[in-house]
């Protein structure tokens, strides 16, 4: 009995004091200041001295200007970042200047270390200085108070403008190359121009790109391009077409395209992509059309796709997948998906059933054995079904019927044995 007591007021003791120590820790996370909206793209502009200005490319209004393009001070506004305190008890705190200090986040990154910060009440500006970039730099920011605690985080592109980087006159300078293959002689009238195309150029380097504003299509396939920094992209609030097939990008950050809310199509085939952050297409509700084949996806996380509401085509062939993706399931406007040249085995037996617009669906080469009862049952006005090269052996009886327009079921190179 006495033993069963023990035992019992242990549990309760432990139990209280998680619930403590879970409640000091959720107090802890509550960040005391907010940070306010704030443009992620600095350009370092520098005097006839050298001395570096951080800017945006903003008029004093708020306004998005062609500044990151050509440098013109009556283009470009100084950076800053305000924030608000949470609570009132914070406010007599936040006075005081030597309270709170910005500090690098980034670790390896020297240009981001190199940054000089000035704190002021309510206000995160960038001090002059002689910090030069070799490219576009993408860092992360802390702000810390005197006792050394992260009170918040920010991101920001470090850039020069188009006009920088082409009279930079350095063969070795990658963003120089860009900036040279957008226009040779460096000329500034196409300033506002919708589209620029540097297909098969050999660049690497997208830094010259971010301040021309009101591309509409933005075309670099068959580049060398690995990476897309966050903030890269985030002046191409018009675009409508990215397209980015046979590059080298492996990985793409969580709010990469954040800012592209009228993109329509989204072109990232025949890259090395392994990975793909759920959210990362959250805020792209107009696109119609993802392309990813050809990349090394072994999976597509659960939510990654639900948002696209206006998805009409989805390609996610030749990649690594075993399972057939959720999502698909969310996409009621889906009038095309390839997903052949997979290594999927099942597909679930309501995969289609909201997809009643489905005209294409190509399944070949994969390692489909049979297919659900009643698939199809609303996918009446599919017209092409490949299913070629798999393992089927059986199928149900009349799981067919449904598909009154068909043109092609391409069952080619499967040991059927059964039909029940």
């Amino acid at each position: 009995m006495a033993l069963c007591t023990f035992v019992k007021k242990t549990v309760l003791f432990s139990a209280f004091a998680l619930f403590n120590s879970n409640l000091y820790a959720n107090t802890m996370n509550k960040n005391p200041i907010s940070l306010n909206s704030y443009e992620r793209i600095v350009y370092f502009i520098p005097d006839e001295r050298g001395i570096i200005q951080a800017k945006v490319a903003q008029s004093q209004e708020g306004n998005a200007t062609l500044g990151g393009v050509t440098g013109s001070p009556k283009e470009l506004s100084s950076f800053s970042i305000t924030f608000t305190p949470q609570t009132r008890e914070n406010e007599t705190e936040l006075k005081e200047r030597e309270q709170y200090y910005i500090k690098s986040l980034s670790r390896g990154f020297e240009v981001c270390q190199s940054i000089p910060f000035k704190v002021t009440k309510y206000k995160v500006e960038i001090l002059p200085s002689r910090v030069h970039l070799k490219t576009a730099t993408q860092c992360e920011f802390g702000v810390f108070n005197k006792k050394k605690q992260q009170l918040a985080s920010f991101h920001l592109l470090l850039n020069h403008t188009y006009n920088y980087w082409c009279h930079l006159k350095d063969e070795n300078s990658t963003a120089y190359k860009t900036a040279r293959h957008i226009d040779n002689n460096c000329a500034l009238h196409h300033a506002n121009t919708k589209y620029i195309s540097l297909n098969g150029r050999d660049i690497s380097d997208l830094s010259p790109l971010t301040g021309f504003h009101n591309l509409v299509e933005l075309s670099l396939e068959n580049n060398r391009i690995s990476s897309l920094p966050i903030g890269i992209l985030d002046n191409f609030s018009e675009l409508k077409k990215l397209i980015l097939r046979k590059n080298s990008i492996f990985t793409i950050q969580p709010g990469t395209f954040d800012k592209l809310t009228k993109l329509s199509w989204l072109w990232l085939m025949e890259n090395e992509i392994t990975h793909l952050p759920r959210g990362v297409f959250d805020k792209l509700e107009n696109l119609d059309w993802l392309s990813l084949y050809q990349n090394k996806l072994e999976y597509i996380p659960k939510g990654l796709l639900s948002k696209l509401k206006n998805l009409e085509g989805m390609e996610l062939s030749f990649n690594l997948l075993k399972k057939f993706p959720e999502d698909i399931l969310e996409l009621n406007k889906l009038i095309s998906l390839e997903i052949h040249n997979n290594i999927i085995s099942e597909i679930p037996m309501n995969a289609f059933v909201n997809a009643k617009k489905l005209v294409n669906l190509s399944l070949s080469r994969n390692n489909l054995t049979t297919l659900p009862e009643n698939l199809f049952k609303e996918n009446s006005k599919l017209v092409y079904l490949k299913l070629a090269h798999n393992q089927i052996t059986h199928l149900p009886l009349g799981i067919f019927d449904p598909i009154t327009n068909t043109e092609e079921i391409d069952l080619t190179g499967n040991p059927i044995t059964i039909w029940f």
